[in-house]
């Protein structure tokens, strides 16, 4: 059965629940930590991060109740945290800062960390590849993780200004 993770960012209200014989049941209601900007499920573990202070936190639904197994400071104003299978590869758009990671026993692992193009406007996960594309010239870039770091493996022109890039199955 898959748990439901309800949050509000302003005062950090949350509740988990799930849905079972077509009602919701609400399982746990509690206070979070307030403004997490990104929260994403990796396999059965939340990650949950603030870009103004770089704030983190992991942890997983056990039971119907939330359990926070981490708590690190990352680097700040990360504006795109990406999960392709079981990493996690973040990236600032002001500057081109990446990093890679992964969670390994309800804790954030950091793995790799190197300087992309700046402001890629979509990152997509395209199976276990990502496409990079900067909305404003076109400029697109295909990789993977590999080991624990990202590996570039295009570079090419699209047309400029796409708003959406979907993945369809």
């Amino acid at each position: 059965m898959a748990d439901l993770l309800f949050y509000r960012e302003s005062d950090g209200l949350a509740a988990v629940g799930h849905i079972a014989g077509g009602k919701f049941v609400n399982t746990d209601s509690e206070h979070f930590t307030d403004e997490w900007t990104h929260i994403v499920a990796v396999g059965d573990q939340l990650l949950f991060y603030r870009a103004s202070d770089g704030l983190a936190a992991v942890g997983h639904v056990a039971g119907g109740k939330f359990v926070n197994t981490d708590s690190q400071h990352f680097t700040d104003n990360w504006s795109k945290i990406v999960v392709v299978a079981d990493q996690l590869l973040f990236y600032r758009e002001g500057d081109g800062l990446a990093a890679v990671g992964h969670i390994a026993g309800g804790k954030f692992v950091n793995t790799d960390s190197q300087n992309f193009t700046d402001n890629w406007s979509q990152i997509v996960v395209v199976g276990n590849q990502l496409l990079f594309y900067r909305e404003g010239d076109g400029l697109a870039a295909v990789g993977h993780i590999a080991g624990g770091k990202f590996v570039n493996t295009d570079s090419q022109n699209f047309k400029p200004e796409w708003t959406k890039i979907i993945t369809t199955a």
